[in-house]
């Protein structure tokens, strides 16, 4: 199979979902850090961490959709994110994986759209199977608009 039919993604796991993202959007992995909160934050902005000498807002997306706050554990990942809309004083961001994630390349052969309804303003657009597991890949311009707003009222 041609290199251009393989997206290099990853798997992050969520607690009650995986998303799916292409390596492209990520900067790095790192293991759980504390943070500072921020006063009159939402419950999802878990506030800012300290990444490679400058400060990150770190959001829960399990929170985001809905989902009960997350416990870091042992295997809590930050997933240190590139901003990709353009349109931001934004460079990076966290989000909170409860788990490792994971490697899989996507080719036409093993990912498939799901017949599953995705809520209106939900920052998942279409959820996927993808060797054999269930995924969802998030909209990453929406997600960027929620956490930069926040970013900026702090």
């Amino acid at each position: 199979m041609a290199e251009a039919t393989r997206i290099h993604s990853l798997l992050i796991p969520l607690q009650r979902q995986t998303l799916l993202l292409p390596n492209a959007a990520v900067a790095e992995i790192i293991p759980y850090v504390e943070v500072r909160s921020l006063a009159d934050a939402p419950h999802w902005y878990l506030g800012l961490m300290s990444w490679r000498n400058q400060e990150l807002p770190l959001v829960s997306l399990d929170v985001v959709l809905q989902e009960e706050a997350p416990i870091p554990g042992p295997l809590t990942r930050i997933v240190v994110l590139n901003a990709v809309g353009g349109r931001h004083d934004m460079s990076f961001y966290g989000i909170l994986s409860q788990g490792i994630p994971h490697l899989v390349q996507v080719t036409p052969d093993n990912v498939a759209a799901l017949e599953a309804p995705v809520e209106s303003g939900s920052i998942t657009t279409m959820p996927v199977t993808v060797s054999g597991e269930e995924a969802a890949i998030p909209d990453m311009a929406a997600l960027e608009d929620i956490v930069y707003g926040q970013f900026v009222a702090a």
